[in-house]
């Protein structure tokens, strides 16, 4: 139902991922990621250090969601340049 709603939208898509690192590395995320920013989306997550859900372990991941107020300064930043 998302990806539809997406397709269906015109507006600027942002996306925020929170994988861990053996996820987010695969090749076919990193393909589909490819893609989807050669098509005008907006990744905003950051590389840090989080905990695993499934293990509980601190682990480092380029695919983490971004602090709160940095996710409103990213999303300042890309209208400032889009305007």
């Amino acid at each position: 139902m998302l990806s539809l709603a997406v397709l269906n939208y015109n507006g600027p898509i942002f996306l925020t991922p929170n994988m861990n690192p053996q996820m987010w590395n695969s090749s076919a995320v990193q393909r589909n990621v490819k893609q989807l920013k050669e098509d005008g989306a907006h990744f905003l997550n950051v590389a840090t250090h989080s905990i695993e859900a499934s293990s509980g372990n601190i682990t480092f991941s380029e695919a983490s969601l971004p602090q709160p107020q940095d996710l409103i300064d990213s999303l300042n930043k890309i209208y400032q340049v889009s305007k």
